[in-house]
Parts: structure tokens; C-alpha cells; sequence
């Protein structure tokens, strides 16, 4: 992943993240396990859901893909998702397994992305809130680097400056 997303966001202010559609809870998702049975309660995974990275971003996908337009003629809002403590996600494994539910989510944001009416960009139908304190969103930073996804800037962060 050489290029910053634009579907994540890193942020410390919690009025940002109180207007989530789903809150996955960080803390319960140190393991890989713990990331799958998190995110498929929290979302709705259908029960034959098969506990891989595969099932997981074809259940993703159902989920954020997008659905019919408003009267507008407007896309319906994204799928947005806050994980709170943050730091927490996969902290337990590999840096590969970071990279691998970031290189999903990317995916995932790419496929469901939807071109406005008479406009060249295209908007994300999955926008990702990674939500804690400034010092373990720090650490974070630090460990999605090191899984090879490049962060997006400080200028993205919802942090108190």
C-alpha cells in the first residue's frame, strides 16, 4: 500500500466517534480470532461466517457495498466504523496480520466506492474511525507502518492540537 487512504481517519476527540453506525471494541480485538468474532457480532456476519481472512472480507464487502441512491440522486451514507481502543487491534500478532485486515479494508473501500452524479471522484461507502489517546494512536502509527500501510497525515487526525 504506497498510497495514504482516504476511508481512515485516527482520532482522540471523542465527538468525532459518538455519531458511528458500528463501535467494534479494540480491546476484544488483540488476536485474530478476537478481530473476526468482534467485527462479525458487531456488524451482523451471517452465521455460517468462516473465521478467515477471505469470509471476512466477503462479509465486509455485503455489508458496505452500496445500496440504492437517495431521491437526490446521492450515494446513501458510508458504512462508518469506530474501533475504540485502538492500539489494541491485533496487537497480540504479527505485524502481517495488521497489514492483512488493513489491505482488506483498503480493498474493500476501493470496490465500494461510488462516483457522485456528474463528478470525477469517487467517495468511500466505508469510512474507518481509529479512536484512543494520542500516545497509543501513536503507537499505532507506528505498528501500520510497520505493517507497510502508509498512515495518512496529521492533517487527516481528528487529534487536540
Amino acid at each position: 500500500m504506497s498510497e495514504a487512504a482516504h476511508w481512515i481517519r485516527l482520532s482522540s476527540a471523542p465527538e468525532a466517534a459518538r455519531s458511528a453506525a458500528y463501535e467494534i471494541r479494540g480491546s476484544l480485538c488483540l488476536t485474530t480470532l478476537g478481530v473476526f468474532a468482534e467485527w462479525a457480532g458487531t456488524l451482523g456476519f451471517p452465521g455460517y461466517f468462516g473465521y478467515n481472512w477471505d469470509a471476512f472480507e466477503d462479509c465486509m464487502f455485503t455489508v458496505a457495498r452500496p445500496g440504492p441512491r437517495g431521491p437526490d440522486g446521492e450515494p446513501r451514507a458510508p458504512l462508518t466504523i469506530v474501533v475504540r481502543d485502538a492500539a489494541g487491534l491485533l496487537a497480540d500478532e504479527p505485524p502481517r496480520q495488521l497489514a492483512t485486515l488493513l489491505d482488506v479494508l483498503s480493498d474493500v473501500a476501493g470496490r465500494c466506492s461510488v462516483r457522485r452524479p456528474s463528478s470525477p471522484v469517487r467517495d468511500p461507502r466505508l469510512l474507518l474511525l481509529l479512536h484512543d489517546s494520542p500516545a497509543h494512536l501513536d503507537e499505532l502509527a507506528r505498528r501500520m507502518e510497520q505493517a507497510g500501510f502508509t498512515v495518512p497525515g496529521p492533517d487527516s487526525w481528528d487529534l487536540p492540537r
